[in-house]
């Protein structure tokens, strides 16, 4: 039997806690253990950001303020998986491995109450952005926080995105249309708005490319190496990561970081912040701290942020026989020095696909002498970025921020190597 709405004992405020009888109580207890689990994940912060547990919870209230989950069918029919709830654990499930299921379950429920699948509301959303029905919706793989269809409508392939969170969904939108536009073959934005008007889920629609991914070394790694230099044309007033950019009412940006050195700043307090986890991650910053002061001119000089693709690796760059078909997944997207860009690409590449890349980059090697010891040192900024993104997914990475202290190792003996 669903529980009554507003009901409360009088010695629990909905946290765990004695409270007082006459305030308000969440309409479920699912809530109120998510909230105990943001708690003890210390409150609305985690390792110095907004806990995603926040934005969850939020969209969940809105969605359980709903009178569809009133209705007496619906314990019958599909509610949240309340004993699931009791088992969150705060740390493994701060980007939502075992919440996100549950708060896409709930979507589906709200749907389902609704007479609607979720395959229909992404059709409907379609259908309101293109004016034609669509024909198949097919659920596929995607991280944690996303939810991505593969569509066919009007005789077009398409791809639906769809994620909780609403301003990284929306830097991710426009870094795609600025990708485009600077002819770097991103997907075309077809539509970008609410999915549903209950569950707090935002979406937005885009040509897919059809390729394969490419196989390195590659000769069409020239041409990526001539596009993402156009990209990197592209300007921004500021530094950082577009999932973290606020927008104003007319849809302008901006972004976290007022210079590039704030913005590899934060990578090192994001890894200082684990020390209370890692006995080495101290030392880890303090040694990068330093390298950032060797490097203070230089790094002072980038006066203004570049477009960055942010995740340029193989399996993101799409090849149609013996032609470039598109570069895709722009949700890492960063304005910050382009080099960050390259560094990303070659941290994952072999020495020939770098060679490629910087080939149809840098024709005349103008670059030369700043890649020499950028490339390294953000290489190894860039290890402790995904080791503070594997820490928040749950997984230890003591070892990864050794590995990172060794990269960094390496980088300055490259340059002290070149400098003699």
């Amino acid at each position: 039997m669903a529980e009554p709405v507003g009901r409360r004992d009088a010695d629990d405020d909905g946290l765990g806690r004695a409270g007082n009888p006459g305030s308000p109580r969440p309409a479920r207890r699912g809530v109120d253990r998510l909230r105990r689990a943001e708690l003890a994940c210390g409150g609305r912060i985690v390792d110095g950001r907004a806990c995603p547990l926040l934005v969850l919870r939020r969209g969940i209230h809105r969605a359980l303020r709903s009178p569809a989950l009133r209705s007496p069918g619906f314990e019958r029919r599909g509610s949240l998986p309340r004993e699931r709830f009791r088992r969150v654990s705060p740390r493994r499930d701060l980007v939502g491995h075992r919440i996100r299921p549950h708060f896409l379950g709930l979507v589906q429920a709200l749907a389902r109450e609704r007479g609607v699948s979720a395959e229909a509301a992404v059709a409907a959303f379609v259908g309101e952005h293109l004016g034609c029905q669509a024909t198949a919706v097919q659920r596929v793989p995607a991280f944690a926080t996303n939810a991505v269809y593969e569509v066919e409508a009007g005789g077009h392939r398409l791809v639906v995105k769809a994620s909780p969170l609403h301003d990284a969904l929306r830097g991710e939108a426009w870094a795609c249309g600025q990708g485009s536009s600077a002819g770097c073959l991103a997907p075309a934005v077809l539509g970008f708005g609410r999915l549903g008007s209950c569950a707090g889920m935002s979406a937005f629609l885009m040509n897919r490319i059809d390729g394969s991914p490419l196989a390195w070394p590659h000769p069409l790694l020239r041409e990526v190496g001539v596009r993402l230099r156009r990209l990197h044309e592209v300007r921004l007033p500021g530094f950082g990561c577009l999932s973290d950019a606020s927008w104003d009412d007319e849809g302008r940006l901006s972004l976290r970081h007022g210079s590039w050195r704030g913005f590899l700043d934060d990578v090192v307090r994001d890894v200082r912040a684990l020390a209370g986890s890692y006995a080495v991650a101290a030392a880890v910053a303090d040694a990068f701290a330093r390298a950032l002061d060797a490097r203070g001119q230089a790094l002072a000089a980038v006066e203004s942020g570049s477009l960055c693709h942010g995740d340029l690796k193989a399996g993101h760059v799409l090849v149609a026989g013996d032609r470039l078909a598109g570069v895709i997944d722009w949700g890492d997207a960063v304005a910050g020095d382009p080099v960050w860009d390259i560094a990303r690409f070659a941290h994952r590449a072999d020495a020939t696909s770098l060679s490629l890349l910087l080939e149809g980059y840098d024709a005349q090697a103008a670059l030369a002498d700043d890649l020499v010891w950028r490339i390294p040192l953000y290489g190894a900024l860039w290890q402790l970025v995904d080791a503070v993104v594997d820490h928040r997914l749950g997984s230890r990475v003591g070892e990864s921020l050794l590995a990172a202290m060794e990269s960094l190792t390496n980088a300055r003996r490259i340059e002290t190597g070149v400098a003699g």
